[in-house]
């Protein structure tokens, strides 16, 4: 029965819903960069539900899967673009509230990537 308890245990943890980022260092320049997530959430079918003109842009897109079972789902991610001031550099960073599907990570990851970011560090699973 222990054995039982810890199996479990080990898998909620597995399983959990936190937050999921992704970020990295993007070309100079807070409103390209902004400007550049917005643009490319729109190309990839998202819709955008919030935005802090300059700064933050959050986009919904529902999803439909056939495997191993049907289903659907959602996918919200949240950009931010900032200045480090350590640095000085702009930043994006994509963040999921709850696990994304595969989708969604490859589209944070891509998002990334077509404004900029040439070392997109977070998970990557």
């Amino acid at each position: 029965m222990r054995k039982h308890v810890v199996f479990a245990a080990v898998l909620a943890a597995a399983c959990s819903s936190g937050p999921v980022q992704y970020n990295g260092v993007a070309p100079p320049g807070l409103e390209s960069a902004y400007k550049c997530a917005v643009a490319r959430l729109n190309i990839m079918g998202y819709a955008i539900e919030e935005a802090t003109e300059g700064i933050v842009v959050k986009g919904r897109k529902e999803y439909h899967y056939w495997f191993p079972l049907p289903g659907s789902g959602t996918d919200v991610l949240t950009v931010t673009s900032y200045d480090n001031p350590e640095t000085g550099e702009t930043n994006l960073r994509v963040t999921f509230a709850k696990e994304p599907s595969r989708n969604g990570k490859a589209d944070a990851r891509s998002l990334l990537r077509k404004c900029g970011v040439g070392n997109v560090v977070g998970r990557s699973d």
